[in-house]
């Protein structure tokens, strides 16, 4: 075998590798993204999702709404929302949360925000700032389904004690934008492993 079909060879080897590794971490996003509890915790930590001009996003809506959802069924006495300021909001992601769910019935003094994080390793990190704050201990995690391994590592990561709780639903409706988010998400989720997961959590 000459050198060329050698390293050839162990190209394509690598890539078949990589190629199996990947659909590996896929797969171990989608079966996660079925694990659910409402088991009865101090907090429901919603990640933000973004909103337009003080109007939230569908995305965010449904988080939202699964936290209250939480709330009036007990399963947590506290909710706490992310997300600061978007480019040229005048009113933080979770300041519109908040208020939002105000008006759905749940008392002012019974949520939590945190207004400076734009990303989700850092909704997570200041939210654990507000739990410690608040002598608060346990959380349910509110987000979308596919975003919940890479959300709970980063919980782990920062010794939460919390619980995935996804969405029932989310924006991706058809097969192939579900498709889509998964496999972003799955390279979010490899970001995070060799990148990420060395951030300071102070």
């Amino acid at each position: 075998m000459t050198k060329k079909k050698k390293i050839r060879n162990v190209v394509i080897i690598v890539a078949i590798a990589i190629l199996v590794a990947f659909m590996s971490t896929a797969m171990a996003i989608e079966r996660y993204a079925k694990e659910y509890y409402d088991t009865p915790s101090d907090v429901a930590l919603v990640l933000g999702a973004g909103t337009s001009k003080g109007k939230i996003s569908y995305v965010f809506e449904q988080r939202i709404l699964h936290a209250v959802k939480l709330y009036k069924n007990n399963s947590v006495k506290y909710i706490i929302f992310t997300g600061g300021y978007g480019e040229g909001q005048t009113i933080s992601d979770s300041k519109a949360a908040k208020n939002f769910v105000i008006s759905k019935g749940v008392p002012a003094k019974n949520i939590l925000i945190e207004e400076s994080s734009t990303i989700t390793f850092s909704n997570i990190k200041n939210a654990r700032k507000v739990m410690d704050e608040t002598g608060l201990s346990s959380a349910l995690l509110v987000s979308d389904p596919y975003h919940m391994k890479r959300a709970m590592a980063m919980c782990n990561q920062m010794n939460i004690k919390a619980l995935p709780s996804p969405t029932p639903t989310s924006m991706y409706r058809s097969s192939s934008k579900k498709f889509e988010f998964l496999m972003k998400e799955t390279i979010n989720y490899w970001g995070y492993l060799t990148l990420g997961r060395f951030r300071s959590t102070e």
